[in-house]
């Protein structure tokens, strides 16, 4: 389930400023390019996709990153948002602790989910209904 109500819009984008193109960073390489995002996917990378490249002359939104580092959003394997434990809870609930997460570049969390009495399915879908409404990012859960 994606959750892009605080970090993310499910718009078409299309980042690209003709004159400096900007540093895009994978896993195996930095490279100067444009990104065409459509919905919340990206369908395209490579340099000068409107200034002369394969969209020349269609007409996109346009985000100048010029000078800016892009790189992929991180995942954090291992959260404990909201969790009851002892007497207490831990300090974060999904709202802050994804606030906190997007903040630092991390854009998917999968949390762990408290084994309460219950068939594990029971479980699941008590803790997305309580977590679903204050996800800012991408949530799964564990």
């Amino acid at each position: 389930m994606s959750h892009t109500k605080w970090f993310r819009k499910r718009v078409k984008y299309r980042y690209d400023n003709p004159h400096s193109f900007w540093s895009l960073i994978t896993d195996t390489q930095t490279l100067k390019a444009d990104i065409l995002i459509e919905g919340e996917k990206i369908t395209l990378v490579e340099p000068g996709l409107q200034s002369g490249g394969r969209l020349a002359g269609r007409s996109f939104e346009s985000i100048d990153a010029s000078g800016k580092l892009i790189m992929p959003g991180g995942v954090d394997p291992h959260t404990h948002f909201d969790l009851p434990m002892a007497s207490t809870v831990s300090s974060d609930d999904h709202y802050t602790g994804h606030k906190a997460a997007a903040f630092g570049g991390t854009t998917t969390v999968l949390d762990f989910i408290p084994q309460d009495p219950g068939s594990l399915e029971a479980n699941v879908d008590a803790w997305h209904k309580k977590a679903d409404p204050k996800a800012a990012i991408d949530l799964a859960s564990i």
